[in-house]
């Protein structure tokens, strides 16, 4: 009885609620030349929805990013400091895989490693730091282009949605802290 009627609601929304959905997605409009960029979301509070973004938008009839990154999960916090032009370290304040939904992505079993590299089209993560139980603390993510090249679309959760960054000066740090109230769907 139970797998019948779930199936049914998973069919209808498959990327959850749709209150939910509404406040997790990336709203911030995008224009034709993001089939060129690559979307980058600092600090999703969701990165389950943030990989729902090409293909939402192509369902829509909406222009799709050339690729989407989601480097860290934005829930409490994330610190992001510039290491060079092209890297910028990024360290969620609960570190990496801390969520279940996070682990949907990498389970315990291949866990990863101090140092291990993550190679994708345009970029490779780095793993700087581990957790106390072994979970990634802190990765740098460097891009094959320097970080202000038009072909990289910077977009920040804060206040409750996704709004356009530009990342710090070398040298420098920044925290990302999201406003409580963009993020009560929580509680």
């Amino acid at each position: 009885f139970i797998a019948p009627v779930g199936l049914t609601l998973r069919a209808a929304y498959p990327v959850g609620p749709p209150h939910l959905h509404k406040k997790l997605y990336v709203r911030t409009p995008l224009d034709e030349a993001v089939t060129e960029q690559t979307v980058v979301l600092v600090n999703p509070p969701s990165v389950i929805h943030a990989c729902y973004l090409p293909a939402l938008r192509e369902m829509a009839g909406e222009p799709v990013p050339k690729r989407v990154r989601a480097l860290a999960p934005g829930l409490p916090s994330v610190t992001a400091r510039r290491l060079d032009t092209h890297t910028l370290a990024v360290r969620p304040e609960r570190g990496y895989l801390n969520l279940f939904f996070d682990r949907l992505f990498r389970n315990g079993k291949q866990p990863l490693s101090l140092g291990q590299k993550i190679t994708l089209s345009g970029m490779t993560a780095e793993v700087t730091e581990l957790t106390a139980d072994n979970r990634p603390a802190a990765a740098a993510f460097r891009f094959d282009t320097p970080l202000e090249d038009r072909s990289l679309l910077w977009l920040v959760w804060i206040d409750g949605r996704f709004r356009p960054w530009t990342p710090p000066p070398i040298g420098e740090t920044v925290e990302l802290r999201p406003d409580p109230s963009g993020v009560e769907w929580l509680r």
